[in-house]
């Protein structure tokens, strides 16, 4: 079996229009509700489908044993079939000696009945430990797997045995899965690739574990081989725990979950360590992370932590630019200096700072021209459309940059686009 549960159902947008979600709700009674429940699986309590039936204004039935009828005081069969007065002969007939009809519908007649009485409600879902998911229309719910739901507000949020969703771990939750062979876990995988985080739960030598991973992606090559055992990457948010690989039927549950800012760099014992932390952290949420704390670790004599400052730097400024405009004089020292070993991740800050503060860099473009010419693809890039974005502001600043822009248009590689419509912004002046 598998439970794949999302919390973005949208409660608001009605059908009717009248402001109020209905949901039919049809429920069968035995090894379905408490009253007769499974012998190894969870059951609905019977006070949820009289709450259901009487304190709220989702339509409620009984399609199984009518017992639950009458348990509950909620309409069943003969009492759905008495609202197709013209079919009364076609589905029931005459009452027989023994109390029963002549005949009585099918259980997927009994649901298609149902439906028809609520043309205009918003969702139907029947609870029964029969497999009913092929009836159309319908959302189907083992017991076991409804009341999980009904906690997790996927029937209606305002229900009073709602949670709050969280993980295992008590940390908030978006999505989840409990996969029940391995294609399931890489499809939940191939809808949320890039989750802030993830808490697996997993067993290894017998144990039980759970673990909260940055990143969860599974191995292409163990999909690709027949005799392969699929498997999964995890990468721990722990710095002090490595990558690991684990087999895709081990995996209990998997969820995506929201950590706390500061879980990336909580068990952090050097700088280097923080600022990998920062880097995970700003490759999923660069709206999480501050832009003092990662020059602070720019400002430091020791070159540890640099890389993957930069690194956080650039995601940042992808998505925050104008925050970053402290970073400037920092990034102005570190060209200066000349022998960064990897100039890219600077010049991507600069570049999407130029783009809404071109007049605050204007006075890098001695130290920006050079890599027209002399840096690697990427680099040439960024660099290229540095220049772009100052010369649209003001073709002055940019003058000097002319003779490495032609080169640029001389030789076929990256920011030829660039570079054109740069030349054509000074040319115009």
């Amino acid at each position: 079996m598998t439970v794949v549960f999302a919390f973005d159902r949208d409660w608001s947008d009605d059908d009717d229009g009248d402001g109020e979600v209905t949901v039919v709700c049809a429920f069968d009674r035995d090894w379905t509700v408490d009253i007769n429940p499974h012998p190894s699986k969870e059951a609905v309590p019977l006070t949820w489908v009289r709450y259901l039936a009487h304190e709220t204004d989702h339509p409620v039935y009984a399609i199984g044993n009518q017992d639950l009828a009458e348990e509950a005081a909620i309409p069943g069969v003969v009492d759905v079939v008495g609202r197709h007065p013209d079919d009364w002969d076609r589905w029931l007939g005459e009452k027989q000696a023994d109390g029963r009809y002549e005949r009585f519908p099918e259980r997927r007649e009994r649901l298609a009945l149902i439906a028809d009485l609520h043309p205009d409600a918003d969702a139907y879902v029947v609870v029964d430990d029969l497999d009913l998911s092929d009836v159309e229309g319908w959302d189907h719910y083992h017991p076991w797997d409804f009341v999980p739901a009904v906690e997790r507000g996927e029937i209606d949020p305002d229900l009073p045995w709602v949670r709050d969703p969280v993980a295992d771990g008590g940390i908030p939750t978006t999505a989840g899965i409990i996969p029940s062979d391995p294609s399931s876990l890489v499809s939940f995988l191939g809808e949320y690739p890039d989750g802030p985080g993830y808490e697996l739960t997993y067993v290894e030598d017998d144990d039980q574990r759970t673990e909260l991973c940055w990143d969860v992606s599974p191995i292409q090559r163990s999909l690709d081989r027949p005799a392969a055992a699929p498997t999964i990457r995890c990468v721990p948010m722990d710095l002090d725990r490595e990558a690991f690989t684990l087999r895709m039927d081990a995996v209990d549950r998997l969820s995506v979950v929201e950590p706390p800012r500061d879980l990336h760099t909580a068990g952090a014992e050097t700088p280097a360590e923080e600022a990998e932390g920062l880097r995970r952290l700003a490759s999923n949420r660069p709206e999480a992370v501050r832009v003092s704390a990662v020059l602070s670790l720019l400002d430091r004599t020791d070159p540890a932590p640099r890389e993957d400052a930069l690194e956080a730097l650039a995601e940042i400024a992808a998505a925050r630019p104008g925050d970053c405009t402290p970073a400037i004089p920092i990034l102005r020292s570190l060209l200066e200096e000349g022998d960064l070993a990897e100039a890219g991740p600077v010049l991507r800050t600069l570049r999407a700072i130029a783009e809404e503060r071109p007049g605050d860099i204007a006075p890098l473009v001695d130290l920006v021209v050079p890599y027209l010419t002399g840096g690697e693809g990427p680099e040439r890039v960024a660099a290229t459309w540095w220049v772009m974005e100052v010369a649209e502001d003001d073709p002055d600043d940019v003058v000097e940059a002319i003779p490495a822009l032609a080169d640029v248009l001389g030789n076929e590689g990256p920011g030829q686009a660039a570079a054109v419509y740069a030349l054509s912004c000074i040319s115009r002046e």
